[in-house]
């Protein structure tokens, strides 16, 4: 028996693993204080290798374990972590789907008892870190966690609606969409159990994707909901139009055959309505001031 001397030999080890083998070591292994391991997820994925060897470090020298013990420990763990591997499709670059699987967990009957830590949880990179926990736990649990991944992505992408709508560089859009959303009685079954989105309105396309696709709502009712708020919101764009261009409105009642005029004076000048009458009135006032000026 020899302590552990050579910590280079462990990291090199350690850095060979991937991300859901050393999620899947944090969470099972021997050498990690139950108490610690929240604390070690919250780390970037890089420092974890090392903070797993100062631990292993720790675990030698109380116990004396051999070297070859504690790495034959590691290559069962990495084994068995294997099962987990479909984890893999659960990534940071793709933020919308990556939330769409929080939300929907914060609203599964597994999870019914942790709302305050799904308050707590905001950002991507810990959204990820509770999915990965969640399913790697599920099978404690005897849930048959790969096909519950399988039909949740499946749900995701069997719902195909257009949201190129909204601009995630328009922050008064961002800031307008998160507020409906917040609320609306539709999203409350997942607005009522996570953070106040309306604070994170970088991230406000890929949170709106994430949240309707979550929903336990038919597919129709969803893109009902997505007319309505691209129909509201249309008509804030209009507003908020008028409004920067000084512009109001204007309520008149026109005869069939002037309307009629109207509509062919449009299309010739490749004009809508309003713009056509905005185009008539401002050149006859041209031809009148001309014909103020010739007189004078």
């Amino acid at each position: 028996m020899r302590e552990i001397s050579n910590r280079k030999q462990l990291e090199q080890l350690l850095r060979t693993f991937d991300n859901i083998t050393i999620h899947y070591i944090i969470m099972k292994s021997e050498f990690i204080p139950l108490d610690s391991i929240e604390n070690i997820l919250h780390l970037d994925y890089k420092k974890r290798a090392d903070i797993i060897t100062i631990n292993i470090i720790e675990h030698n020298k109380k116990t004396h374990e051999s070297l070859y013990s504690i790495l034959d420990k590691l290559e069962s763990l990495k084994l068995k972590s294997l099962e987990h591997h479909y984890l893999k499709c659960v990534t940071l670059n793709n933020e919308a789907m990556l939330k769409y699987l929080f939300y929907k967990l914060t609203i599964s009957k597994s999870q019914h008892n942790q709302q305050n830590k799904h308050r707590s949880i905001t950002s991507p990179f810990e959204m990820h870190n509770h999915i990965i926990s969640s399913f790697i736990k599920g099978v404690d649990l005897g849930v048959d966690a790969q096909q519950t991944m399988e039909d949740m992505l499946s749900d995701y992408y069997n719902f195909n609606v257009n949201f190129d709508w909204l601009n995630s560089n328009n922050h008064e859009q961002g800031d307008w969409t998160l507020r409906y959303i917040s609320n609306q009685e539709f999203t409350k079954e997942i607005t009522n159990n996570i953070g106040d989105i309306t604070m994170y309105i970088n991230e406000f396309k890929t949170t709106t994707i994430g949240i309707i696709h979550a929903l336990n709502k038919t597919n129709s009712e969803k893109e009902l909901f997505i007319l309505k708020m691209k129909k509201s919101w249309g008509q804030i764009k209009y507003r908020n139009k008028i409004k920067k261009e000084e512009k109001t409105t204007v309520n008149m009642v026109i005869s069939k055959s002037a309307k009629e005029k109207l509509h062919n004076i449009a299309m010739s000048r490749s004009l809508n309505l309003n713009s056509a009458i905005e185009y008539l009135i401002l050149n006859e006032w041209d031809k009148i001031n001309t014909k103020k000026t010739r007189n004078n």
